[in-house]
């Protein structure tokens, strides 16, 4: 563990020492030599042209010293302490357990009044008998006890917890990544069980699911860390895709609350905070991400995106293979032998069909326009073309 105290280290650099003393020398030895001119003593002038010469030897060494530490720092760089107190940093432990006293102390401290705790499951503070458990039972703790003793609401602790939605993209992901060497179901078990555990606290405290004091959300936009954060200190952990088979664990920073980097964590949580869902993790819920990846869906095109469609669907036959087959199916296919960037391509392209020597095999199906469907869309067409001039009461009566 290494310490960084910002509030009690008075440092001084090496240079402004010697550069003070430069000075100081000066002095001395611009008063030596003035006291050797005018003094007609013997003994004074002797003295005097020493201390000019002690003086002058003290000159150039500090002058010697100032140029040989700018070197230095030049040539080796700023000490590793210096940069992380740049930095805000204010401690380095090697683990999250490792910050176990850390973190029990700021949630009895009762200066602490939000903490809030973001992290993937949040398993080592919500589930099983993990060495975190116990600051979440401190967390239990003092919310019944402010809660029993009616403290006023301004001075209460407020808790939030965030925890990644196991079926979004990027859960669904993580999931499929340490699946094997992960024991106890991974993230589409332990999610659920961090939530209820949060409900049944909230509801064995204050008998109400939505109150202001103790709060679970899902987020799915992963910020790839573990955070801890109060109203006055912070602990980061940097996340990473994990094999669970090795115990290597992670260094979790804390930064001093005063500085910039603590802001924006402060404004990082508060963005996921406002972006995340409520806490459905039915196992009837199954997402989106799980049915994407599966069918190696790309893209999903929105009505007000059909221009960019028709793009994409030109430059996909632009650079389709001659090899391989071009289906369309289509209503009419007027969009394709219509389109004037197609023209030129797809003409030619068709023609060349013919001899079957060259270009690609395009082959277009369209709807029969004396079938039931191809009736019923011209009717359907029509009604929307007639809806335009027409008042609805007229095309009731029509109908």
């Amino acid at each position: 563990m290494l310490n960084i105290d910002h509030n009690r280290k008075i440092s001084v650099p090496f240079w402004s020492i010697c550069l003070a003393i430069s000075l100081i020398s000066i002095g001395w030895m611009i008063a030596s030599f003035l006291l050797c001119k005018v003094s007609i003593n013997d003994s004074i002038k002797f003295v005097s042209g020493l201390g000019v010469e002690i003086f002058q030897a003290i000159f150039i060494a500090s002058s010697v010293g100032v140029a040989i530490n700018i070197y230095l720092k030049h040539a080796q760089g700023d000490n590793p302490k210096e940069m992380l107190e740049r930095c805000g940093v204010s401690q380095l432990l090697t683990s999250r357990y490792e910050a176990h006293d850390d973190l029990l102390c700021l949630v009895k401290d009762t200066r602490t009044q939000q903490i809030d705790i973001l992290g993937i499951s949040l398993r080592d503070f919500l589930t099983g008998s993990r060495s975190l458990r116990d600051v979440w039972f401190e967390i239990r703790k003092r919310l019944e006890e402010e809660k029993n003793n009616n403290k006023p609401n301004k001075e209460r602790l407020r808790v939030r917890l965030l925890v990644l939605d196991p079926v979004s993209n990027e859960g669904t992901f993580r999931h499929n990544v340490e699946k094997n060497t992960m024991t106890g179901g991974g993230l589409l078990r332990e999610v659920p069980q961090g939530v209820e555990e949060v409900l049944r606290s909230q509801k064995g405290i204050f008998n109400d699911l939505n109150t202001e004091f103790l709060q679970i959300k899902l987020y799915e936009h992963c910020p790839f860390s573990f955070i801890f954060i109060t109203n006055n200190e912070l602990f980061v952990e940097q996340y990473c895709y994990r094999d669970h088979s090795k115990l290597d664990s992670i260094p979790i920073i804390k930064y001093n609350s005063s500085s910039p980097q603590y802001a924006q964590f402060r404004f990082s949580i508060e963005a996921i905070w406002n972006k995340a869902i409520g806490t459905d993790v039915s196992e009837f819920r199954v997402g989106t991400a799980g049915a994407i990846n599966k069918t190696k869906t790309k893209s999903i095109f929105r009505f007000d995106q059909r221009g960019m469609c028709g793009n994409r669907e030109l430059e996909s036959i632009k650079k389709s293979s001659k090899d391989r087959a071009v289906d369309i199916l289509a209503i009419t296919g007027k969009f394709f032998m219509q389109n004037s960037s197609l023209n030129s391509f797809m003409i030619p392209t068709i023609s060349e069909n013919i001899d079957r020597k060259t270009g690609r095999h395009v082959r277009i199906a369209i709807i029969n326009p004396i079938s039931q469907q191809g009736i019923l869309r011209a009717i359907a067409d029509s009604y929307r073309c007639l809806s335009r001039y027409m008042s609805p009461f007229m095309i009731q009566e029509q109908c």
